[in-house]
């Protein structure tokens, strides 16, 4: 899996973001029929995180020491929109960009994905993908002293990122009723 150089301006938080820009999107998008059941459950996602993790560790340009674990990821599953949303809960962002949580969102229920995953080969992820979509809220850059705020942004299969606007504040809660209004809007 092959991440993308990203602003040596954040190298201090390239964990926080690598991994919720590069290499959770690129396992949504390379598995999504399996996605959701593997982000669901607390012990398969620390595992993916894991290893993930561990990937991230290793990239020769991260000179900076991870200062969080897989079990600091908190993943909660959320029906929205006549669909699934797996809501991860990322450690706090202590830098621009980061993400305060990452939102896996599928136009299909969990049965339907479950029976995609039960077809041959990668039939299940191929028909999968399009019901796929990627969130992020991360933290904004700050607008006077002492203020922050948030963006809403997502990415697409093939590694768009999309600047939606500003984004609620950052309540797990708050977000995943701002998320349900938004992919209403858009009929996701």
């Amino acid at each position: 899996m092959k991440a993308k150089q990203h602003d040596p301006h954040f190298e201090h938080s390239s964990h926080h973001y690598l991994l919720a820009h590069d290499y959770l999107p690129a396992v949504v998008f390379s598995l999504p029929a399996h996605i959701h059941s593997l982000l669901a459950s607390q012990e398969s996602l620390h595992k993916l995180l894991e290893r993930l993790m561990s990937n991230v560790d290793n990239r020769s340009n991260c000179v900076d020491k991870r200062i969080f674990s897989p079990t600091d990821i908190h993943g909660s599953e959320h029906a929205i929109a006549g669909g699934t949303c797996v809501l991860l809960q990322m450690p706090l962002p202590t830098s621009p960009t980061e993400a305060y949580f990452v939102a896996v969102f599928s136009s299909k229920t969990s049965v339907e994905l479950e029976e995609f995953r039960n077809l041959p080969g990668n039939e299940g992820d191929k028909k999968a993908l399009s019901s796929i979509s990627y969130f992020t809220l991360e933290a904004a850059h700050p607008l006077a002293a002492g203020e922050t705020g948030t963006v809403f942004c997502g990415r697409t299969p093939d590694d768009k990122h999309h600047f939606y606007g500003s984004g609620p504040r950052p309540d797990p809660d708050v977000f995943v009723a701002f998320l349900k209004k938004f992919i209403e809007a858009r009929n996701l």
